[in-house]
């Protein structure tokens, strides 16, 4: 038998005998060179299919339907005890130790259905979902009754990656029923899945919409069902949970969920985005008919003034801007792009028209802050969460930017987003933040409106300038009372140390008034 010199194997080695293994171990399928190491479980399980679609579902009913209305003791009990209880019933073949785990969780609620103590309450909210969230991390791998104190921490870190993301296990498991169907193509499916991850966030935005801005929430009420933002509200972060809590479960143990993979294409991200474009385009139609005078009776009806309906949006407006951003800043990590680092052309428009939106509805929150501060002044808390707003404004204009495609190969968006808060700040601190109030509610005094004269006195020297010079068109009570508190304010520090260029100014601004003793 002959040998080839390179190799010394056989000529003809499907003739030689196969090789045997005393101790009954498979040969290796490379005999040549060492095993190919073995694949690192990252992905997460396969989803559960029906029952986990059925399990989110009924938790998500239950929770709206018995939440609001079943009392802070029974419907935070039944809330707390969806979590363990969904995921035992759809979990197989779990330890013993994680069934009791889970178990325990779910009865330990009931303790505060018999006591009214808000300490037990605290400790049964704390406690319930965070042995939930061990037991869930150590299905598929992991013993919950010995793990130290860093790996609990651990685990509970990996639950809350997991919560984040359990509208992703929903549309893995609707993808799976479809797929085994037969019963879509891959861009329905990933249509349906982009809307399944939308339908929460939507619900979520919504009811912010509609708890901020009663003529929007006049618009999108159903007139059958009271209360409906509040049940709703409740049942999708729910069912977001128990969704988060099956992740969990269903993923190999060493998965971190927090690692970004581009495993988002086009269809998902269109069935994401289309849904909270349609809300936006609905609440700035709203909007326009509200300022066109057109829902007036609504205001009426709710005993709203206009200074009134103005601010009691704000910050709602504010949360729903934040969520778009997160979403297209999620858009923009996790969507597949080509070889230019861009992401598909249909997703970029409608995540620029998302953006577009988000930016009117800025500008609308911008408005109603400023018709809130002509009725009742200027504050330092006004002021900055109008910075706020127009800070928020530019991100999403980097955002845009990003999206279209300039510079993809560079990551610039976060620190142009730092910077632009930078100069926001910087530049409001160059003029004077108290310097602004003071002047704007002066301006606002000789108009008519009222004048704080307690909190102008609570200003610091950068608003004593303009208090000093602006005092005398006050109604005499108040332009004696602001002058008096003025004059009795102490001296600035003469030392080198104590230099201050506001304190002195304001010094200067004293003796100008006539104070004794500057």
């Amino acid at each position: 038998m002959s040998y080839t010199p390179s190799l010394g194997m056989p000529t003809h080695p499907t003739t030689a005998p196969p090789p045997t293994n005393p101790t009954g171990a498979p040969p290796p399928t490379n005999p040549m060179g060492a095993p190919p190491p073995p694949r690192p479980p990252l992905a997460p399980a396969r989803a559960g299919g029906p029952r986990a679609l059925g399990v989110v579902l009924g938790a998500a009913v239950m929770a709206a339907v018995v939440g609001p209305v079943a009392g802070p003791s029974f419907g935070l009990a039944i809330l707390l005890a969806l979590l363990p209880v969904g995921v035992l019933l759809t979990t197989q073949r779990c330890t013993r130790a994680v069934t009791a785990v889970l178990t325990v969780a779910a009865w330990a609620p009931l303790l505060v259905v018999l006591r009214a103590d808000l300490g037990v309450a605290a400790i049964v909210a704390l406690a319930a979902p965070g042995l939930t969230a061990v037991a869930a991390t150590t299905v598929r791998g992991g013993d919950p009754l010995s793990l130290g104190g860093r790996a609990v921490l651990r685990r509970i870190g990996l639950a809350t990656g997991h919560a984040v993301l359990g509208p992703t296990f929903v549309a893995r498991a609707a993808n799976r029923l479809l797929a085994h169907r037969g019963q879509a193509t891959a861009t329905t499916r990933g249509i349906v899945q982009g809307v399944l991850v939308a339908a929460p966030l939507v619900a979520v935005m919504a009811a912010l919409l509609a708890s901020g801005d009663a003529v929007f929430a006049e618009v999108v009420r159903l007139p059958t069902v009271e209360g409906l933002a509040g049940h709703l509200f409740i049942g999708v972060a729910v069912g977001w949970l128990v969704a988060g809590a099956l992740r969990a479960a269903a993923t190999p143990a060493g998965h971190d969920p927090s690692a970004p993979r581009r495993r988002v294409d086009a269809a998902q991200a269109m069935g994401l985005l289309v849904p909270v474009c349609g809300l936006f385009v609905l609440f700035v139609a709203v909007q326009v008919v509200a300022a066109a005078g057109g829902a007036d009776h609504v205001l009426e009806a709710a005993g709203l003034t206009r200074a009134e309906y103005a601010r009691e949006g704000f910050f709602q407006l504010l949360a729903v801007a934040a969520l778009t951003l997160t979403v297209l800043v999620a858009i923009r990590v996790w969507v597949r792009t080509d070889h230019l680092g861009r992401i598909p052309a249909p997703v970029r428009h409608v995540a620029v028209l998302a953006a577009a939106l988000v930016v009117v509805i800025v500008a609308v929150a911008v408005i109603r802050l400023d018709l809130y501060v002509d009725a009742f002044g200027l504050t330092r808390l006004r002021l900055w969460s109008t910075v706020a707003s127009v800070w928020i404004g530019g991100c999403f204009a980097a955002v845009v930017v990003r999206l279209l495609g300039w510079r993809p190969g560079h990551s610039w968006l976060l620190p142009a987003t730092v910077a632009w808060g930078l100069v926001l700040v910087v530049g409001l601190g160059l003029a004077g933040p108290d310097h602004l109030i003071a002047t704007r509610n002066l301006a606002l005094a000789a108009h008519g409106r009222p004048f704080d004269v307690g909190y102008a006195l609570s200003l610091s020297d950068d608003a004593v300038p303009a208090l000093a010079e602006g005092w005398a068109g006050l109604p005499p009570a108040q332009a004696e009372w602001l002058r008096a508190g003025l004059c009795d304010r102490p001296p600035a520090d003469a030392s080198l140390w104590g230099l201050n260029v506001a304190a002195r100014r304001a010094d200067l601004a004293l003796a100008h008034l006539g104070c004794p003793g500057r």
